[in-house]
Formats: C-alpha cells, sequence, structure tokens
C-alpha cells in the first residue's frame, strides 16, 4: 500500500526571496567644469588639519572630511564637508590622547569614510599639521584606516598625507610634538608626502597673522591642483600626462615651488630663472640635490610662446636635472595659456627628510635623545 501525502501536511512556505537589488555605488563628483587626472580625497585632522583639508574642497574637490575631538575646533569648517566629533573636549597637545580617540573612534572613521570620499577614491591625503595633539597623535593612526579603506574598495594603495611643520618659535611641546609625529608619518612611508613648511612660506610671503595660515594652505593647494589638471590636457608644444603625475606622486616625499620668468632673452636667463626658484621658491627646506624626480611645467600665452624659441625651455629642463641627483628624472611640460606672463611650475619628489627643519624643531623642543632608531637613520 503506498502512502499519499496528506493536506495536513501542507506548510506555510514563505514567498520566495526576492532579486536582490543591484549594489549602488556610492560616487562622488568634484565641482569642476573640467577634467582632473585623479580622484583625490582629503580628510584633515585636529583644527588646522581641518583646514588644510577645507582649502581643497574651496577648489572645488568634494571628496573632503575633517576630524577633530572637540566641536570647537570643527565649527568654522564648512557644513558642507562631512565632519566627525570625537566629542573628547580636546587633546590638550597629548599625542598619546590623540592616537586612543582615533583608536576608539575607528568605526566613526571609517563610516565618515563611506560619506565623504565614496568608494572611488584615487588617492586619500591625510592633512595634518604637526604639533598638537589630536593630529599630531592621531594622524599615523588615520593613515592606517585610510589604507584600509582604500584595500576594502579594491583601489590601489594611494594613501598620503599633507604634513605642516610649525615655526620654532610655537614652543617646546609643539615642536616636540611635531618631530615625534613626523617620525610616525615617515615610518609609514605614505605616498605623496606634501610638506607645507610655515617657516619657509613665512619668509617667502609676507603676510599678516590672520592671512599667514591660508596663504600657506592655498599655496600648495593651487599648486597641487594645477598639475592635478594639467596631467589631463594635452598641449601643443610639450605635454605632461596623467602617467607622469603618478610617478611623482608615488615617489614619498614631494614639495612645490613657482615662479614668474622676468627675462627670457637667451637660454641663459631661462636656466637661471630655474636655479633661483629651486632656491627662493620651493615650499619647504629639503636637500633638492638628492631628488630623484620632478615635475617642470612652463606656462605662458600665445605671444609669449610665439617669442620663446623650444631650446629654450629645454635648457630649462635640463638645469633642473642637473641639480638633483644622478638618475633623476624630469617630466616636461610646455603649455599656452592665459597668463600675461612666463611662469615656471615645479614639483620635485623623491627627496629626502627635511632634516635640518627637523634638527632645528628637536632643538627647539628640549628633546636630549631621538625618540627611536628610526630617528637616528634620519640622523636628526
Amino acid at each position: 500500500m503506498t502512502d499519499k501525502p496528506s493536506d495536513e501536511l501542507d506548510l506555510d512556505l514563505p514567498d520566495a526571496a526576492p532579486e536582490p537589488p543591484a549594489v549602488k555605488h556610492h560616487e562622488i563628483s568634484d565641482a569642476f567644469n573640467y577634467d582632473v587626472a585623479f580622484k583625490m580625497g582629503f580628510v584633515g585632522i585636529g583644527q588646522d588639519g581641518g583646514r588644510i583639508a577645507e582649502t581643497f574642497y574651496n577648489l572645488g574637490y568634494r571628496r573632503v572630511a575633517a576630524i577633530n575631538s572637540a566641536y570647537e575646533d570643527l565649527k568654522d569648517i564648512s557644513d558642507d564637508i562631512a565632519k566627525l566629533d570625537m566629542k573628547t573636549g580636546g587633546a590638550g597637545q597629548d599625542m598619546d590622547r590623540g592616537r586612543e580617540f582615533l583608536e576608539k573612534n575607528e568605526d566613526g572613521v571609517w563610516d565618515l569614510l563611506v560619506r565623504a570620499a565614496g568608494d572611488d577614491p584615487d588617492y586619500l591625503l591625510v592633512c595634518v599639521s604637526l604639533g598638537g595633539g589630536t593630529g599630531s597623535g592621531g594622524a599615523a593612526k588615520l593613515v592606517e584606516i585610510c589604507r584600509k579603506y582604500m584595500a576594502h574598495n579594491d583601489r590601489e594603495n594611494r594613501v598620503g598625507v599633507v604634513v605642516s611643520l610649525p615655526n620654532s618659535y610655537e614652543g617646546q611641546r609643539t615642536c616636540a610634538n611635531s618631530v615625534k609625529a613626523f617620525e610616525q608619518l615617515y615610518n609609514l612611508q605614505p605616498s605623496p608626502m606634501i610638506i607645507i613648511d610655515n617657516k619657509r612660506i613665512e619668509k617667502l610671503y609676507r603676510r599678516g597673522a590672520t592671512d599667514f595660515f591660508p596663504t600657506c594652505n592655498q599655496q600648495v593647494a593651487k599648486l597641487f591642483h594645477l598639475f592635478n589638471r594639467l596631467a589631463t590636457e594635452r598641449s601643443k608644444l610639450v605635454t605632461f600626462d596623467r602617467a607622469d603625475y603618478a610617478v611623482l606622486l608615488d615617489s614619498g616625499i614631494v614639495v612645490f615651488g613657482a615662479s614668474p620668468i622676468t627675462k627670457y632673452e637667451d637660454k641663459a636667463d631661462i636656466r637661471e630663472c630655474i636655479r633661483t626658484q629651486l632656491e627662493q621658491t620651493v615650499l619647504a627646506e629639503v636637500d633638492m640635490k638628492k631628488g630623484r624626480a620632478a615635475g617642470c611645467i612652463f606656462l605662458g600665452n600665445e605671444e609669449i610662446m610665439g617669442q620663446v624659441p623650444m631650446d629654450f625651455f629645454g635648457a630649462g629642463f635640463d638645469q633642473m636635472n642637473q641639480l638633483m641627483s644622478d638618475g633623476s628624472v624630469v617630466y616636461r611640460g610646455v603649455y599656452v595659456g592665459k597668463s600675461n606672463d612666463l611662469r615656471c611650475y615645479s614639483m620635485l619628489s623623491g627627496l629626502p627628510a627635511p632634516i635640518e627643519r627637523l634638527r632645528e624643531l628637536k632643538r627647539k623642543s628640549g628633546i636630549q635623545q631621538p625618540p627611536s632608531t628610526t630617528m637616528d637613520h634620519l640622523e636628526i
């Protein structure tokens, strides 16, 4: 006898699961009406780090965020920028507390990156002014979190920093924190490691106190952006391209310089301008003779470019090569623009740490011994 299924065994089954929705990518668009070479994200930590990041936002970058341990230090940042208030009331220039705050808020930092950077940044740059507690203490940890975030989104491990070095008159604790924080970041080998040297910029640009820090930040941000923009534009003369820019960004410590060329009657004028520019306008005190790569871009209007022979620019490129280490490479660009003068923009990378500035800060800090063997390696 064959058993027949009973109607009583009719089970109340759930409806078939619907097709899963397509994954939505969190895309963010910069506010440019032109192309740039790379999608850049900027995460500021600490009061001045947030201001550095905001400077890039004001240029049109939209993958921007700010982190601090006190609301008071965030409220002056534009409300259009994603923020994370760790609600600790500040770190009081204590770097250990700054790192501890980041470690306790790692999930919050991750969520901030999701909102602010999206899932397709080409680079993430941590912006920090060295010397305080929250920024100096948390910057290295923030670099580590950003690297995890890039890996999670299947992006290349392109995490850099924009670091501001204080002037030596800003106090012993500030100087001590800046040396220690620089060491921690240097150990991580972020790239690019863009240096803003407040002492250097103070010499180059005489500004009132209220304009000084905005001037520092704007000079670096504008030069960084100029290279990011021109790397997408074809020149009818000599093109500086995206691959060139990537090499410079991926080569470690970076500094920028810029100057007008007021005299261009012969090759020697261009060569002299290059030497003067690198000696007097580069925005940090570094040993340029040890640089491994550089970008050099000449920009002038149609009239000027119709007057200057091509081999004059070649002489300028050769001069830059001669001022750097043996085997160095100069990525070149000559562009027709709208400026009423001839200008030269430089980006040097693959540089050694700014040892003399760090030694000066160390002396002012009262540090008797370097905090680790790494500092011995740097010979600070």
